[in-house]
């Protein structure tokens, strides 16, 4: 089931990688037999390769921050296809990113949000101007601990935070 399912697996990544900016990305799934254990007798790898002519690497050991943020939506968009779920957070999935990937990774963002509710922590005005509902997250201190305050914007704040954003 495995080796069936990667090839799927690696359709459905490269095809979302087209859509968010990762054009000379592909990303590949390696199956190798080990001895059995509680997880079964295969050792799983993801592997990137991130430029044309590059070798496929380790996620961990090719991927820049920006390269990371994508793959990581990547995978919550084909796994919430297989799997729906009610709520997914993303806290600075804007890490690396900026200018027109922004706007993709925004739009595939909005796309997930079609089928569970997205919660997103951001900084990249970008992505703060996809959201249905725009609160303020800020951090103040009492002298003794610190506090978070959160606030729902109206549309007039919105656009002034989304400016001071740019």
């Amino acid at each position: 089931k495995r080796i069936k399912s990667k090839e799927h697996l690696e359709n459905d990544m490269n095809d979302i990688f087209k859509s968010l900016g990762l054009n000379n990305a592909t990303f590949k799934v390696d199956v190798s037999l080990t001895s059995l254990n509680e997880f079964g007798s295969n050792q799983i790898d993801f592997l990137l390769q991130a430029n044309l002519g590059s070798k496929f690497l380790p996620l961990s050991q090719t991927a820049s921050l920006g390269e990371t943020s994508r793959i990581n939506l990547a995978y919550k968009l084909v796994f919430n296809q297989l799997n729906p779920v009610g709520t997914i957070i993303f806290d600075e999935i804007d890490t690396g990113i900026s200018s027109h990937i922004g706007v993709l990774v925004s739009k595939k963002i909005k796309e997930l949000s079609l089928s569970s509710q997205v919660i997103v922590i951001t900084h990249l005005p970008q992505m703060a101007s996809i959201g249905d509902h725009i609160y303020f997250v800020s951090k103040y201190n009492d002298n003794q601990t610190t506090k978070t305050k959160i606030e729902e914007l109206n549309q007039e704040q919105v656009i002034r935070e989304i400016a001071l954003m740019i």
